[in-house]
């Protein structure tokens, strides 16, 4: 009996160990992976017709010109800007539809992860892909959108 005795509190921590290692995954996990946006040593204000506390003043977007047909480079503007559409007209960018095509940076102030508020600021990972954009030579200002 008194050998019994001796072994429960054994068994109990052999129980309860057993019990933690199966709470653990059965494989090591790796931490995620963050996506880091290399953002220019320094923002291409002189291209921005706004800061980034005014970025959201607008009518639900900013815009710039690309050249039309240059696979790299819009492809290079949607790997830093997912989220641009594209019209086709002059817009406030002032395009020549002929050779270039307008691109809408969407500032919807639904979006809490672009806009502060409605007609605020712009949030640090927009801004730093509105500067990553600005950083482009092929791009000449980025500027607000307004309809009229």
């Amino acid at each position: 009996m008194m050998a019994v005795h001796l072994l429960r509190p054994i068994v109990i921590a052999s129980f309860a160990a057993l019990l933690l290692l199966a709470c653990r995954p059965p494989f090591p996990v790796e931490p995620a992976k963050e996506t880091t946006v290399a953002v220019p040593a320094r923002c291409a204000t002189e291209k921005l017709r706004f800061t980034q506390a005014t970025g959201c003043q607008n009518d639900g977007s900013v815009e710039f010109c690309v050249a039309r047909g240059d696979a790299t480079l819009e492809a290079k503007v949607r790997s830093i800007a997912p989220s641009v559409r594209t019209g086709a007209s002059r817009g406030r960018a002032g395009c020549d539809p002929a050779v270039e095509t307008l691109y809408f940076y969407p500032t919807l102030p639904d979006d809490p992860s672009v806009c502060t508020s409605r007609h605020g600021a712009v949030t640090d990972r927009a801004w730093q892909e509105l500067c990553r954009l600005a950083s482009l030579s092929e791009i000449r200002r980025i500027v607000p959108t307004w309809y009229e």
